[in-house]
C-alpha cells in the first residue's frame, strides 16, 4: 500500500471517528434540551393551575355601568376576577380576567376588554395560553356547552364552529348583531415558540339567568 492510500486511509478513519463522536453529542444536547424545555413547560404549568384553582375571586368595579339583560350593571377594572369558564366536556373550569395584557393572561382565561361583555348582545372574546389553560381546547367538538359565570349572572353557550387561522385574522374580534361567544388560543398546540396560527371556537348563545339581588336593586 502506497503512503498516499495510507494518508488517505487515516484520513477517512479519523473523519469517521469524527462522525461517530458528534453525533451521539448532537443527539444528547437535543434530548437534553427537548427534556429540559418539557420540564419547565410542565413546571409552569403545574405552578400557575395550583395558583389559579387556590386564588379567590375578587372583582373590582370602576364608576361605569352597562346594560345586560335590562340590568344596569357595574363594569369591572381591567385585571379583575370577573367569573370563571366551564367546559365540561373538556374538564375545563378557570377563572376569567378581564383585561388586556400578560398580567391577565397569567392568571386564568383573558376576557379581552376592548370586546363587550357576555350579555350585551354581542361577541366577547375569551383569549388562554395554550400550554396552560386551553391545553386541552383542541379537543372540543360542535355542540358542547360552555358556561360562564360571571359577578352579575351565568351565561351558556353551544360550540357551533371551529377554525384555524393566522395570527394576524382580523376575523376574530368582531362585533356582532346576536349574542355570541368567540374562545382562541395559539396554534399548533405543540409549536415551540410564537405559534404562527390561532385556534378559533365560535359559540352560539343558548340561555342566561342574570343574579336575583342585581334584579332587585337594578345595580345600584
Amino acid at each position: 500500500m502506497t503512503e498516499e492510500k495510507k494518508s488517505l486511509n487515516k484520513t477517512s478513519k479519523r473523519k469517521k471517528k469524527g462522525i461517530l463522536f458528534w453525533i451521539p453529542l448532537f443527539l444528547l444536547i437535543c434530548g437534553s434540551s427537548i427534556i429540559v424545555f418539557a420540564g419547565w413547560n410542565l413546571f409552569t404549568q403545574t405552578y400557575l393551575v395550583g395558583k389559579l384553582f387556590f386564588k379567590k375571586p375578587a372583582v373590582n368595579f370602576t364608576e361605569k355601568k352597562i346594560t345586560i339583560n335590562n340590568t344596569l350593571v357595574k363594569t369591572p377594572d381591567n385585571n379583575t376576577n370577573i367569573g370563571t369558564i366551564e367546559i365540561p366536556s373538556i374538564n375545563i373550569e378557570y377563572p376569567i380576567i378581564h383585561g388586556l395584557d400578560d398580567e391577565a393572561l397569567s392568571q386564568g382565561v383573558e376576557h379581552d376588554s376592548r370586546t363587550p361583555m357576555p350579555g350585551q348582545n354581542n361577541n366577547p372574546v375569551l383569549a388562554g395560553h395554550r400550554d396552560t389553560v386551553f391545553t386541552k381546547l383542541g379537543d372540543v367538538k360542535a355542540g358542547d356547552t360552555v358556561t360562564l359565570k360571571l359577578y352579575y349572572g351565568t351565561f351558556n353557550y353551544k360550540v357551533s364552529k371551529i377554525r384555524i387561522v393566522n395570527a394576524d385574522d382580523t376575523t376574530v374580534i368582531v362585533n356582532s348583531d346576536k349574542e355570541m361567544l368567540t374562545i382562541y388560543t395559539c396554534y399548533p398546540f405543540n409549536y415551540i415558540g410564537h405559534a404562527p396560527q390561532r385556534y378559533v371556537v365560535t359559540c352560539d348563545f343558548v340561555s342566561s339567568d342574570m343574579k336575583k339581588q342585581l334584579q332587585i336593586d337594578n345595580g345600584k
